[in-house]
């Protein structure tokens, strides 16, 4: 399973990762800052312990691989 992890820095000094399973492959720096301004501006981001995402700090695909041990 692929994730994009974007993580931001919020207006309290804490970090907030957003994870978004499945995402576009491939994508710009410049289209993820778009998206992560989108998201910024919107205000539809809320923590009471960490605040409102405020500056994109990362942003990166991660891959995770599991393997059942169990049947």
């Amino acid at each position: 399973m692929v994730t994009l992890n974007l993580s931001f820095k919020t207006n309290t000094g804490k970090t907030m990762v957003l994870r978004i399973p499945d995402p576009i492959m491939n994508l710009t720096t410049q289209q993820i800052q778009d998206a992560a301004n989108a998201i910024i501006a919107s205000n539809v981001l809320l923590s009471e312990k960490l605040g409102r995402p405020s500056q994109l700090v990362d942003a990166n695909y991660v891959e995770r691989n599991a393997t059942d041990m169990l049947p």
